[in-house]
């Protein structure tokens, strides 16, 4: 049996290099993940379609932490919708 494995997130820069807060947005057929947060300030957070994921999105102390986060929610999220044979 094959093992299923899923793309990485590609993302995409959102703002200008000079605005705050810097935003990346990834997205994929089932959702739409975005982090944004500032260089230096250690306060990046990820969102799926827009919106804060409750407990699972804590305040990442950088932008690779916050992208981190969300690709492990995505891996998460595929998994749940696929069904191994016992």
């Amino acid at each position: 049996m094959t093992a299923l494995s899923s793309k990485p997130l590609v993302w995409e820069r959102e703002t200008g290099p000079n605005t705050y807060p810097q935003r990346f947005r990834a997205i994929t057929p089932i959702a739409e993940y975005t982090v944004a947060g500032a260089d230096g300030k250690d306060n990046w957070r990820w969102y799926r379609n827009g919106y804060s994921t409750g407990p699972g999105s804590l305040i990442e102390r950088s932008l690779q932490g916050a992208m981190d986060a969300a690709e492990e929610h995505h891996r998460a999220t595929l998994a749940a919708c696929v069904e191994t044979p016992a």
